[in-house]
């Protein structure tokens, strides 16, 4: 074993030092995305984010995983846990998030004016409920704050006039609920208007949380910044402009998605917004992707949107139409992951050259369960040295030779396969990142 994990080390170093970004003559001009399957019908995953436990944790909607949350290895293995259901009518799950506590934590809610609330689920699969509403319309998003608290949206319903930012401690023992109250319309003649709700949240890089909210009555969206001390500063976005999921940006600012927008705020208040060149793309969950830019999800349009630091957007179609995607976060794999809630998916857009060190990994890491054989060190050494020989050449925009080395390193893949020294999973991932590879350099005439 420590022979083995020497190895293993030794390798990635290497990669670790030759992979950069392809050339555009490496031919490489889009992702691949790769779609799993949930096994529970009409699951209808919604928010996604990356585990503690180097898998992707995602919030389910109808039957299967009602009310619970399902978990997907970056090899796409698919587990699910129901959460228990309260007296009352079945909830659905909503938002999810990796708490300070190295446990997940995710929001649910039945309908308006029943319970919401927002519970943790450990890594070997245990739930509990930490925070619940008695008349709620939602408990939407959910992110953990520089204070090792976890602090979440809770629109509350219209009679209520106007939602809480909620901050509560990991064991529930501290709860305090901030209101964001009334603030100015958007029709220009400065009437406070009450009945604000908060829908999305994160972390800013300025320590504080910022949020996006909206009135139940007029068209009129706001950002909004609140510190761990519970100061709300609310900033006005452009008029007929919508704010609705919010991330933090690689460049210091707050990113967030409008409808056909995408809209940047500086944490003092500046605001610029991008407009998404497919019209009617309902722009919905945004997240800072591995590559220094933002990536984000369009339900309508059908497509994964990415947008950089200086507003160039670039869609990709998803394979299956009518998909409906939804939420969307980086994975430990260097791909961007997503829900397909109408589909019954879950995503995978690979950022090729990320796949070759993903590649050597899942090699250096194999084992059957079949027949209990391992690769031996020469056929590690065999595989390996075609990974780093197609990156090589890669790296010096050599097109073809990577392709007939990634080519020849699927035949032995398949070869080995034949001889149990792979199991089904592990030789589906070794191919289905070779063939992305492939894919991306153009390999086939």
């Amino acid at each position: 074993m420590q022979g083995r994990l020497f190895s293993f080390r030794r390798v990635l170093l290497f990669l670790a030092v030759t992979v950069i970004p392809f050339s555009r003559s490496a031919g490489a001009t889009e992702p691949v995305i790769v779609e799993y399957p949930v096994p529970s019908a009409d699951s209808h995953p919604e928010d996604i984010t990356a585990g503690p436990d180097g898998a992707l944790w995602f919030t389910g909607y109808a039957v299967g995983f009602a009310g619970g949350v399902g978990r997907i290895t970056t090899a796409g293995v698919i587990s699910g846990y129901t959460r228990p259901f309260p007296p009352g009518p079945p909830s659905h799950t909503i938002d999810i998030t990796a708490g300070p506590d190295g446990a997940l934590w995710f929001t649910w809610e039945t309908f308006c004016d029943d319970r919401s609330g927002i519970s943790r689920i450990t890594t070997d699969g245990s739930i509990t409920d930490r925070y619940s509403t008695g008349s709620s319309c939602g408990i939407l998003e959910v992110t953990p704050g520089t204070d090792g608290a976890i602090w979440f949206t809770s629109p509350r319903t219209p009679r209520a006039l106007s939602g809480d930012i909620v901050r509560i401690s990991t064991d529930a023992a501290v709860q305090s609920p901030y209101n964001v109250g009334a603030a100015n319309d958007c029709t220009g003649d400065g009437t406070p208007v009450a009945g604000r709700y908060p829908i999305g949240i994160t972390t800013g890089p300025d320590g504080s949380l910022w949020f996006t909210a909206r009135y139940w009555s007029l068209p009129c969206s706001y950002v909004g910044r609140i510190t761990t001390s519970g100061a709300i500063t609310n900033f006005q976005i452009p008029a007929n402009s919508t704010a609705i999921r919010i991330t933090a940006g690689p460049d210091g600012a707050l990113w967030y998605t409008g409808g056909d927008k995408i809209g940047r705020i500086t944490t003092e208040g500046v605001v610029t917004e991008y407009p998404i060149p497919t019209p009617n793309s309902g722009a919905a969950h945004i997240t800072t992707g591995p590559d220094g830019a933002l990536w984000f999800t369009e339900t309508n349009a059908n497509k994964i949107g990415r947008i950089t630091t200086s507003g160039q957007i670039t869609e990709y179609a998803v394979p299956t139409p009518d998909s409906r995607v939804n939420g969307i976060t980086t994975g430990p794999d260097g791909a961007l992951w997503f829900t397909e809630y109408a589909a019954n998916k879950i995503g995978r857009l690979i950022l090729v050259p990320s796949t070759i060190p993903e590649l050597a990994m899942l090699v250096l890491d194999s084992t059957t369960s079949g027949s209990g054989r391992t690769l031996t060190s020469g056929q590690q050494h065999s595989l390996i040295a075609k990974l780093n020989s197609a990156q090589n050449s890669v790296d010096n925009g050599r097109t073809f030779p990577a392709c007939n080395k990634i080519e020849a390193f699927i035949y032995e893949v398949n070869s080995l396969t034949r001889g149990s020294f792979f199991d089904s999973n592990t030789a589906s991932s070794l191919i289905g990142g070779a063939q992305a590879i492939e894919h991306a350099l153009a390999c086939t005439p």
